[in-house]
């Protein structure tokens, strides 16, 4: 299905994915892709000793404009099957860098964050955190981006773009989503 905005917000552009094939939504200043889930994967750090299951979603941006735009995942949601809203995060999560294997076998893994300030017509890859999901599956993702002043990554905010993603009917068995397994 095609990109539609949402009639009363011109600035909201809503991709419905049918397919596998198709995982990228273009607005008037950025591109997103979705590469993969990740849904609950265990994690322990190192530091605290801790283990807590997370979500993630690996995304490539493209800054489509002419000028440098910030990425701020906190501003980012995932909507679950059940409903539930969850924010992007990941600042004090990085700490979690070793996938549970088994109660005592752990791997070192990396899911690093985009680059948080794109440069105009640039790309980058990374990973959103969020907290495990209770239940259900992820069916909506909504990244927002604020616009400001070309050339400025904050001040007085000239615009803000939606980019939404909807996800139908996702099953444990869909492409796009990945349980975590480095063996």
């Amino acid at each position: 299905m095609a990109i539609r905005k949402k009639e009363k917000d011109k600035s909201h552009f809503i991709k419905t994915i049918d397919d596998h094939k198709n995982l990228t939504a273009k607005g008037k200043y950025m591109e997103v892709m979705l590469k993969n889930i990740y849904v609950n994967i265990p994690l322990k750090s190192n530091r605290t000793n801790t283990i807590r299951s997370f979500t993630i979603v690996k995304v490539l941006f493209h800054n489509i404009w002419d000028y440098r735009i910030s990425i701020n995942p906190s501003l980012f949601k995932l909507i679950d099957t059940e409903g539930f809203q969850h924010n992007g995060n990941g600042c004090s999560y990085y700490e979690y860098d070793h996938a549970v294997m088994s109660p005592d076998k752990y791997t070192p893994v990396s899911f690093a964050w985009p680059e948080l300030t794109l440069e105009d017509h640039t790309k980058t890859i990374g990973h959103i955190w969020f907290k495990a999901l209770m239940r259900g599956l992820p069916h909506r993702l909504i990244f927002v981006f604020q616009i400001f002043e070309p050339g400025d990554t904050s001040g007085w905010q000239q615009d803000r773009e939606t980019i939404e993603f909807i996800i139908p009917d996702l099953q444990t068995s869909h492409p796009l989503l990945s349980y975590y397994n480095p063996a």
